[in-house]
């Protein structure tokens, strides 16, 4: 069977991911990391502005960033992550693609709700301006069977059909398949779609977290974007957000698929918990977020 075949008929079949987005399991990690979210914007930095606030948000969105650039390669320590700002090296332009995307999901969040291809588009602009691709190719996904030419988290995943991941994504960002379905599980699906999926020739992980938050911004549960659920991912490292794409890749029945979306939603969830829960104890400590 042809690579691509197996994929299709695996994690994307029939209603695995519909069925696993309801999973008691899912239910229970969605509703700990909505409560640990909204526990974050409680914290006296971010409930009553002042001062703090913009330093406190400023904080938190370059944990967010710091995190993101570690799984696009540039795994950098925080002072030497400010160090290369603008310096013209090709980690400046990693660190550059994830401060942009980050700002972009929140500012872009209403615009993926209502046109999620639209606001993929301009992302994936974002991610590809920093040489090497082809000008024509920016904006525009992956032609039928073409190959994905960048993949720094070096995956190995084989992408699925193009018009398949996108009519997902419609249908997940819209609403139109699960309108009563929390954000905080909406996100961890899309995330997994795009980066599993991988419509693009590259930049499809980072682009994916930026429609996560996306979501989260746009319905609500996180609504200027502020839990920094890359640095989460990140400090668990790499090899274990791989292994947790690769599960979803390479499900080869829709019972295998159905398990793996929900340890994919379940692990996602944890992270965004796990990362409110460690940015609200920071703040109420009057400490910076951050590692």
């Amino acid at each position: 069977m042809h690579e691509d075949e197996r994929v299709e008929s695996g994690w994307l079949q029939g209603d695995a991911l519909l069925a696993a987005m309801s999973a008691p399991t899912v239910m229970d990690a969605c509703a700990e990391a909505q409560a640990e979210v909204d526990a974050l914007l409680k914290t006296p930095p971010l409930r009553r502005p002042g001062s703090a606030t913009g330093a406190a948000v400023a904080a938190l969105r370059e944990h967010a960033a710091h995190g993101s650039s570690a799984l696009m390669g540039a795994d950098l320590s925080l002072s030497t992550f400010r160090a290369v700002r603008g310096d013209g090296s090709p980690l400046a332009s990693t660190v550059a693609v994830a401060e942009s995307l980050l700002l972009a999901s929140v500012r872009d969040a209403r615009t993926f709700a209502d046109s999620p291809l639209r606001a993929l588009a301009a992302w994936h602009v974002l991610a590809t301006g920093h040489g090497g691709i082809d000008p024509d190719t920016r904006g525009r996904p992956r032609l039928p069977g073409s190959p994905v030419r960048h993949d720094p988290l070096n995956t190995g995943i084989e992408p699925a059909d193009v018009s398949a991941i996108v009519q997902h994504i419609v249908a997940l960002s819209t609403g139109l398949a699960v309108p009563s379905t929390p954000a905080v599980v909406v996100a961890s699906s899309i995330h997994a779609l795009i980066a599993v999926g991988q419509p693009f020739a590259e930049a499809n992980a980072v682009i994916g977290r930026a429609a996560a938050r996306a979501v989260l911004v746009a319905r609500g549960a996180d609504p200027d974007g502020l839990t920094a659920y890359e640095a989460s991912i990140a400090a668990s490292g790499r090899p274990a957000y791989v292994t947790q794409l690769r599960a979803l890749a390479y499900a080869d029945s829709a019972a295998a698929a159905h398990e793996a979306w929900c340890g994919w939603l379940v692990w996602h969830c944890g992270h965004i918990a796990a990362a409110a829960n460690r940015a609200a104890r920071d703040l109420s400590e009057g400490a910076p977020p951050g590692p």
